[in-house]
């Protein structure tokens, strides 16, 4: 409890528990899903052996981005789209260290909007047919 003493300070000598453990190494993705394989999960998703709920959160990562590889897949296919890095990072909810971002205040949440829109109508294109059925006459 703190004291008039030390006003809650750490005492000089005090030792951290964890010095001198090592963190989890950090591993890089490398992988995002090509659209020949995005199309293909898109079309099974929705007739997989998964409980709804499942394939609902899947359905949701993907298109938002927020976990798992499918967050890689977002974030390169938002790239693809032409979608700014500055945008990207707020979709995906990173912390911008940048020197500009201390004077940035804006929190591009219309543009975040716009942008997954537009991903998601890139995601609902992969899986639609070009072929059109012929009535008959």
């Amino acid at each position: 409890m703190p004291t008039p003493q030390n006003k809650g300070r750490i005492p000089d000598d005090f030792v951290f528990p964890t010095l001198g453990i090592k963190g989890a190494p950090q591993v890089r993705r490398k992988r995002a899903f090509t659209d020949a394989e995005l199309a293909t999960f898109i079309r099974w998703l929705p007739r997989s052996p998964y409980s709804r709920t499942a394939r609902d959160a899947l359905a949701l990562v993907l298109c938002t981005g927020c976990r798992h590889d499918l967050r890689c897949t977002a974030a390169t296919g938002l790239a693809k789209l032409g979608c700014p890095r500055v945008v990207q990072d707020r979709i995906l909810n990173h912390v911008d260290s940048a020197v500009s971002a201390i004077y940035d205040r804006h929190r591009y949440d219309a543009e975040a909007r716009v942008w997954l829109q537009k991903w998601a109508d890139y995601l609902a294109a992969l899986t639609v047919s070009n072929v059109v059925p012929l009535r008959a006459a």
